[in-house]
């Protein structure tokens, strides 16, 4: 795996991900392998006070949910809305990032990773299509 399985204070060259935790929009750099090492290479939020103002009042559950995705993100996962089999007003308004290389399931409205999800940011939790994709690339 190219990921550590531990958290610890990332230092300039260390492998893994390197998560910074800035009170801006929550993002990666770049997704799968290509994060390992990357100073940087995924910004989470704490405190909402500038970005997603509406998670101030739930806090807890909005970093878990963007936690969630995010790391979708350095597992590999691209955005559900920019595939070609999307819905075109989905495609249309919504597009954010790379497309993927590869179709692993068949497009999912419920994903995590979509951001035409009717529930916000998949209400935190994967989707039934989410936990096959994953199972697909990383199996117990």
């Amino acid at each position: 795996m190219w990921f550590s399985k531990t958290w610890s204070l990332c230092t300039d060259g260390a492998p893994g991900v390197h998560v910074r935790v800035a009170d801006e929009g929550a993002h990666t750099d770049v997704v799968g392998k290509y994060l390992d090492r990357k100073p940087s290479g995924m910004t989470l939020n704490f405190s909402f006070n500038h970005w997603s103002k509406g998670c101030r009042d739930r806090r807890e559950f909005c970093i878990r949910a963007v936690a969630v995705h995010e790391f979708g993100h350095a597992l590999g996962f691209t955005h559900e809305q920019n595939r070609d089999d999307a819905p075109e007003q989905c495609r249309n308004e919504k597009a954010s990032g790379s497309v993927g290389d590869y179709k692993v399931t068949k497009y999912d409205p419920n994903s995590i990773m979509n951001y035409c999800n009717p529930a916000w940011n998949g209400n935190g939790q994967l989707s039934p299509l989410d936990i096959a994709a994953v199972r697909t690339f990383y199996p117990s």
